[in-house]
C-alpha cells in the first residue's frame, strides 16, 4: 500500500494499478510467489504507453476510464477484470481461490454470474483456458484460502462436494457456520 501511495503521486490520470497490485488492493486471496513479488503492476487506460521504471511492470489495458473504480484510495479495474488478468499468471487452483475471495461470505466484491460473463468475455486473453476451467469450480460464501484449498483436496480426492458455510442452528439457538459442510451425513469439516 506504501508502495501504491508512492507511485500515485506521479501517477498520470491514465493508468491505474493492475494484476497482482490491484489483487491485493481488493484483498484477494494470492498464493505467497505473487503476494511477496515487489514490482507494482501498473496498467494504461486508453491507448496510452505501458509505464516503465525500476519495480514497476506496465500493462496496456483495453479498458477505458469508466472501466475503472477506486479502492483503498488507489484507481484500480473492476474486480471481475483483475481476475481475469491474474490468469496470465495463477494456476487453475489458484484462480479458484482468488475466485472464492471474490465471492467471500462477508463483504463480498462481486458475484458468481458476473464472474462467469467476464470469462464468457475473456476470449483470447492469456490464461483463458485456466479461466474456464476455474470457473466452474470457483464457490460463494468462503471465509478463507484454506477453506477453499480443503474444499479442492476433498473433491479431488473422490468426495463429493461439501458445502460451503452452511448455517447450523445449535441447541440454544446460536447459528454456526461449518467451513465446510456434508448436512445429509451430519458431518463438519473445519480448517485450522
Amino acid at each position: 500500500l506504501s508502495q501504491c501511495r508512492a507511485y500515485r503521486a506521479v501517477m498520470p490520470d491514465s493508468q491505474c494499478f493492475s494484476h497482482a497490485t490491484a489483487a491485493g488492493l481488493y484483498g484477494l486471496s494470492l498464493p505467497a510467489r505473487v503476494r511477496n513479488d515487489t514490482p507494482l503492476h501498473v496498467g494504461t487506460i486508453a491507448g496510452a504507453r505501458a509505464p516503465r521504471g525500476v519495480n514497476v511492470v506496465g500493462h496496456k489495458l483495453a479498458l477505458g476510464r469508466d472501466d475503472l473504480t477506486i479502492v483503498r484510495g488507489m484507481r484500480v479495474p473492476c474486480v471481475e477484470e483483475v481476475w481475469v488478468q491474474l490468469a496470465g499468471e495463477l494456476s487453475a487452483t489458484e484462480l479458484i481461490v482468488a475466485g472464492d475471495s471474490c465471492l467471500r461470505r462477508m463483504s463480498s466484491l462481486t458475484t458468481l454470474a458476473a464472474l462467469r460473463d467476464v470469462v464468457e468475455r475473456a476470449r483470447k486473453r492469456p490464461g483463458v483456458a485456466r479461466l474456464r476451467e476455474a470457473i466452474h469450480r470457483v464457490r460463494a460464501g468462503t471465509d478463507s484460502a484454506m477453506e477453499s484449498v480443503v474444499r479442492l483436496m476433498l473433491v479431488d480426492a473422490g468426495l463429493p462436494e461439501p458445502a460451503v458455510n452452511l448455517p447450523i442452528t445449535v441447541a440454544d439457538g446460536l447459528t454456526l457456520h461449518g467451513d465446510l459442510v456434508y448436512p445429509g451425513q451430519r458431518v463438519v469439516v473445519e480448517y485450522d
